[in-house]
């Protein structure tokens, strides 16, 4: 029965499917240059391959600069779990450079501007760290208007 019961217990625990990771999708409205995405930024972070979340440094409405650890991943195996992540999640122009154990990685989706150091060590984190900022371009940038009989220097 002891046997059975162990058999039951290892079959269960040794199932393999992987539930499907879901890809977030970002409204956009508008088509090209003009295309705004409608959700926060924390919502458009992608979840990066291996990686866990060490903390949200600073957040607003146009900005979000987060923390991560790679585990298990150095250099160059790092900054290609970086950009598969990125491109699963949708984000477009993902480019990376760099060498050795630094590298940086950046990409777009519509408003969105992502980019990334990719490389170091921190106390916190065994693996390779990851530290990465969102920018909701043309937020938060107000027009200034000169001063009457100023004009711009050329």
């Amino acid at each position: 029965m002891r046997a059975l019961l162990l058999l039951l217990l290892c079959l269960a625990g040794c199932k393999t499917d992987k539930p499907e990771a879901k890809k977030k999708e970002l409204e956009v409205v508008g088509s090209g240059s003009a295309a705004k995405t409608t959700v926060s930024l924390e919502d458009a972070q992608p979840e990066l391959e291996g990686g866990v979340l060490q903390q949200i440094r600073a957040q607003t409405d146009a900005q979000l600069i987060s923390i991560w650890c790679i585990a298990d991943a150095t250099g160059r195996d790092a900054v290609v779990k970086v950009a598969d992540s990125l491109r699963r999640d949708g984000w477009d122009d993902v480019s990376t450079r760099g060498a050795a154990e630094r590298f940086a990685i950046g990409a777009r989706k519509a408003d969105l501007r992502y980019s990334a150091t990719v490389g170091g060590r921190d106390q916190a984190c065994s693996g390779t760290l990851v530290i990465a900022t969102i920018v909701r371009l043309g937020a938060g940038i107000p027009a200034v208007a000169l001063p009457p009989g100023n004009e711009a220097l050329r």
